[in-house]
C-alpha cells in the first residue's frame, strides 16, 4: 500500500543519520536498489548545500517544532545527478519522516515564467524607450522633456538653484533638405542630436522639440555658466560640416531663478525662449540671445507653482 504513494518516503536517524526505511519511489527517483539505500548515510544524498541547510536550519527547527514543510532541497541520484526537491518533515523520538517531492518541472515552469517576465521587462524597456525618444535622433521627445522639466521646476522652487532652458534651431534647414534632399537633412539631425548629448551633463534634457528645433534644459548652471554652454554647443555644432561649411544654430535661452513664493508655468519658460531664438535668428543667425529673469510672476496657470 505505502508503495503506491506517488512520492518518495523514507526514515532516517537524527543521531546516526543512516537511511532506516525507503518506499519504491524514492528508489526509482534516486536509481539505487533498496539494499543499497537502506543503512546508507543520508548525507550520502543530498548535495553540499543542501547538508549545510539542514545542519544549519532544518534538524534545528526540527527538535524544536517538530515538522517543517515545503522546504526546498537538492538530492543526488546514485549517478550523482542533481535533482531539486520540496521535502514535507517531521520528527518522534529522533526518527525522521521524510516525504519527497520532485521539482524538476516546477523548476523549469518557474524559469519559463522568469524567462518570460524578462521577455516583457525587455518590451516594456522598448515601448517606453519608444514613446519617450525621439526615433531620430535618440533624444527626448517633446512630451517627455515636457513630463521632466515640469519635474525639474517643481525640484528647482524647492531647493532654488538656476534653471534655464535653451531653444535652439538649426540656421538655414530648409535650404539642406531642398539642395541635399532629405536624408542628409536627417543626418544632419542626428549629428545634432549626437553634439547635444555631448555637452549635456547628466541632471541635464535634451530634446528634438519639432523639425529642426530642439530643446535643452540646464539644471543648475548659473546664468554666465549656461551662456558658456551655448558657446560650446555653437562650438560643437560648427565641427558638422556641409559642403565643407560649418552648420550654425540659433539659441535662445532664458534662465530663471526661483523660489516657493514663485508662479510661473512651463509655456511662459517655453515661450520667453522661443522668442528669444528668433530674435538670435532676425539678427543674423549663429548666435545665442539670452536673458535671465528673477522672481518671476505669471497670469498663467497651466502649471502653477
Amino acid at each position: 500500500m505505502i508503495n503506491s504513494f506517488s512520492c518518495g518516503l523514507f526514515i532516517s536517524n537524527i543521531n546516526e543519520r543512516h537511511i532506516e526505511y525507503v518506499n519504491d519511489n524514492i528508489c526509482r527517483t534516486l536509481l539505487y536498489e533498496e539494499s543499497d539505500l537502506i543503512g546508507l548515510d543520508v548525507n550520502e544524498i543530498f548535495t553540499k548545500a543542501s547538508l549545510i541547510f539542514l545542519e544549519s536550519y532544518v534538524y534545528p527547527t526540527l527538535l524544536k517544532e517538530h515538522e517543517l514543510t515545503e522546504i526546498q532541497l537538492t538530492i543526488l541520484t546514485k549517478e550523482r545527478d542533481r535533482l531539486p526537491i520540496v521535502a514535507n518533515i517531521n520528527i518522534q523520538d529522533n526518527i525522521i519522516f521524510w516525504s519527497i517531492f520532485t521539482a524538476v518541472k516546477r523548476d523549469k515552469l518557474y524559469q519559463e515564467l522568469l524567462d518570460v517576465r524578462d521577455k516583457l521587462e525587455h518590451q516594456a524597456e522598448k515601448l517606453e524607450l519608444a514613446a519617450t525618444t525621439d526615433y531620430l535622433t535618440h533624444l527626448l521627445n517633446r512630451r517627455s522633456i515636457i513630463e521632466k522639466t515640469e519635474s525639474l521646476i517643481k525640484n528647482t522652487c524647492r531647493k532654488s538653484p538656476a534653471l534655464s532652458l535653451a531653444m535652439i534651431d538649426i540656421d538655414f534647414f530648409k535650404q539642406i533638405n531642398d539642395q541635399h534632399g532629405h536624408v542628409k537633412g536627417d543626418e544632419i539631425l542626428i549629428e545634432v542630436g549626437k553634439a547635444l548629448n555631448q555637452v549635456c551633463l547628466k541632471q541635464d534634457l535634451a530634446a528634438r522639440w519639432g523639425g529642426e528645433e530642439f530643446l535643452v534644459v540646464f539644471y543648475g548652471p548659473t546664468f554666465e555658466e549656461t551662456k558658456h554652454l551655448c558657446q560650446k554647443i555653437h562650438k560643437k555644432i560648427h565641427e558638422i560640416k556641409l559642403s565643407d561649411q560649418p552648420l550654425t544654430v540659433s539659441i535662445g535661452v532664458v534662465t530663471y531663478h526661483l523660489d516657493h513664493h514663485t508662479n510661473t508655468t512651463l509655456d511662459d519658460i517655453i515661450e520667453e525662449a522661443d522668442q528669444l531664438m528668433y530674435q538670435a535668428k532676425n539678427n543674423g543667425r549663429n548666435q545665442t540671445r539670452s536673458r535671465q529673469i528673477l522672481n518671476v510672476k505669471s497670469a498663467k496657470n497651466t502649471l502653477a507653482l
